[in-house]
C-alpha cells in the first residue's frame, strides 16, 4: 500500500475535543506529511485541497464519516474514521488511541476496503430526473414535519411490491444495514456485499416487512399523499417531495462528472511511480450489449433488414509480458487478409481496458483518430 503524504482531517465542528485531536495529529506527524483541516460544515470550501489529497481522516461519529465519504467518493480517496461519537460502527480507531495508532495507517499498512453506494434521483416524469445523489448508508423517503402517515408506492424492477402506509421507507446499503435499518429490526449484511435492502418504517397493516435485493435492482418510491414528505440521504442531505414525485434508487455505477483538469490531478493508483490513475483505468462497473448475428439467407427468410455485414473476423495472441496489445496484431491481420488499409475504415472501435490500449494501437497503426471511438470509449470523458 502507498504511504499517504497529503492528508485532510474532517472533524466534528461542535466537539472541541475533535478539533484539538485534529491539531495534535498535524503537529505529531508534521514530518513527511502535509495537512489541511475542515469541519463538516466547511468541507465544501476544500475543493482544491481534495484534488491532491491521499487520505481523509474523520474525527467524530458515523455522521462525520459520512460527510467525509461524500467528499472523497468522486475522487477515490480512502477514508479513515476516528471515533469520538456514541456508536462508531464505521470507525477503525478510537479517539483515545488515535495519536499512537494513526502512524500505522499513514505508512500505508492498512488494506483499503471498498464499499458500495446507492444513487438516488427525483423525478415526476420522463426526462425530469434530478442530478443523482450518492449514499453510503441509506436513502429514506419519509413523512415531513407534520405527524401524519404517508403512502409510498414501492416498485422493484417494474413490478409493484407494495404501497406502504406509515412513516416511510428506507433503502439501505450493506454498510448502512447497521444504521436505520437495524433500528427497524432489519438484518445486518456483510459490509462488502453489493446487495441492498428495503425496509418500511412503522407501516400500518403491511405483510411485506422488507426485502433484500440484488445489486442490479432498480427501486422506484412514489409519494401518493398530498401532505409533506422528505427525501433524506445519509441523514444530512434533505429534499422535500411533492405528491406524485418518484425517487429512483439504484446501486451507484461509478460515473462521475469531471474535467480534464480534474483528471490530471489524480495520483497513480498502482504504484507511486506508475502512470495509470483511476481516470486511465477501467472501473468496476458493469454494462451489457447484444448483437444478433445470422447468415444472409436467414435474414432473407425472416424478412429482416441487416444493419451491417461482417466481412471478416480473426483471433490473435499477444505477448503476455506486454498485455493488451492484441488489437494491433488483429488489425494488421484483418487489413492484410482483405487487401485494405486503415484509411478504408470509416469508424474504428477499440475497447479501452486501459487508456494505453488505444494509444499503443494508434502509434503502430497510424489511423485518423477522428474516426476512432467517435461515440466514446469505455473510459472516455
Amino acid at each position: 500500500m502507498p504511504r499517504y503524504e497529503k492528508i485532510g482531517i474532517v472533524h466534528h465542528g461542535l466537539l472541541a475535543d475533535a478539533g484539538e485531536l485534529a491539531n495534535d495529529l498535524t503537529l505529531k506527524y508534521a514530518d513527511g506529511h502535509s495537512w489541511w483541516l475542515a469541519t463538516q460544515d466547511t468541507l465544501d470550501e476544500c475543493e482544491d485541497d481534495l484534488k491532491t489529497t491521499d487520505l481523509i481522516i474523520t474525527i467524530g461519529g458515523d455522521g462525520t464519516i459520512l460527510r467525509g465519504v461524500h467528499a472523497a467518493a468522486a475522487l477515490d480517496i480512502p477514508v479513515l474514521g476516528v471515533n469520538m461519537g456514541r456508536v462508531g460502527f464505521m470507525s477503525d480507531v478510537e479517539a483515545k488511541d488515535a495519536l499512537d495508532e494513526v502512524s500505522w495507517y499513514l505508512d500505508g499498512n492498512a488494506r483499503v476496503e471498498r464499499r458500495y453506494m446507492l444513487s438516488a434521483t427525483i423525478g415526476a416524469g420522463a426526462g425530469s430526473d434530478s442530478e443523482p445523489v450518492l449514499a453510503l448508508n441509506d436513502i429514506t423517503v419519509a413523512r415531513g414535519a407534520v405527524l401524519r402517515v404517508i403512502e409510498v408506492s414501492t416498485v422493484i424492477d417494474g413490478v409493484h411490491l407494495a404501497t406502504y402506509r406509515g412513516d416511510g421507507v428506507v433503502v439501505s446499503t450493506a454498510t448502512g444495514s447497521t444504521g436505520y435499518n437495524l433500528a427497524l429490526g432489519g438484518p445486518v449484511m456483510d459490509p462488502q456485499s453489493r446487495d441492498f435492502l428495503v425496509k418500511p418504517i412503522a407501516t400500518h397493516m403491511s405483510q411485506f416487512g422488507g426485502v433484500i435485493l440484488q445489486e442490479s435492482s432498480k427501486i422506484e418510491l412514489t409519494v401518493l399523499t398530498e401532505h409533506e414528505a422528505t427525501l433524506s440521504v445519509d441523514g444530512f442531505v434533505d429534499e422535500p417531495l411533492a405528491v406524485g414525485e418518484t425517487v429512483t434508487v439504484t446501486r451507484d455505477e461509478g460515473l462521475r462528472e469531471t474535467t480534464l483538469e480534474g483528471l490530471a490531478q489524480l495520483k497513480p493508483s498502482g504504484r507511486p511511480e506508475g502512470v495509470h490513475t483511476a481516470a486511465s483505468s477501467s472501473q468496476i462497473s458493469d454494462g451489457a450489449g447484444a448483437v444478433l448475428l445470422m447468415t444472409a439467407e436467414k435474414a432473407a427468410a425472416l424478412g429482416v433488414t441487416p444493419l451491417a455485414r461482417v466481412v471478416d473476423t480473426c483471433l490473435v495472441g499477444s505477448d503476455p509480458e506486454f498485455m493488451l496489445t492484441g488489437p494491433i496484431g488483429a488489425t494488421r491481420k484483418l487489413l492484410a487478409d482483405n487487401g485494405m488499409t486503415i484509411d478504408d475504415i470509416d469508424v474504428v472501435e477499440i475497447n479501452e481496458a486501459f487508456a494505453t490500449v488505444v494509444l499503443a494501437w494508434e502509434k503502430e497503426i497510424g489511423p485518423d483518430m477522428e474516426r476512432v471511438n467517435p461515440n466514446g470509449g469505455a473510459i472516455a470523458l
